[in-house]
């Protein structure tokens, strides 16, 4: 069973990438938090294979969930997907090296979902 760990202050937006996960794969347990801060709380206790994180939350948001994952050096190696409508390219430029890190716009539920499943084959 892969557990995937899914930050975003939206519980609308979790729903829906909660279904594209699970029907990629119904044995994807999907764990949910509402922030960065409850996001990173929840890596301390368990163990994730994948972590999709929005950037823009209220409270502890994605950028600075970003910096505490990068400054640990067990979860820096997690296999980390920003999933966002405001992808820099700075902030691009800055993880282009990590090949743990991937970036999906939050354009379309379409779109995203045919990037999600390919992160999983």
């Amino acid at each position: 069973m892969k557990k995937v760990l899914l930050i975003d202050d939206s519980l609308t937006f979790r729903n829906a990438i909660k279904k594209i996960l699970e029907s990629i794969d119904p044995k994807i347990k999907v764990y949910e938090a509402e922030n960065g801060k409850d996001g990173f709380h929840m890596l301390t206790e368990q163990s994730f294979d994948r972590i999709f994180t929005d950037l823009e939350m209220e409270g502890s948001d994605g950028r600075a969930f970003l910096e505490k994952i990068m400054g640990n050096k067990i979860l820096s190696k997690k296999n980390i997907t920003i999933l966002s409508s405001d992808i820099s390219s700075d902030l691009k430029q800055r993880f282009k090296d990590n090949k743990n890190i991937t970036f999906i716009n939050k354009a379309t539920l379409a779109i995203m979902s045919t990037k999600i499943a390919e992160l999983f084959k």
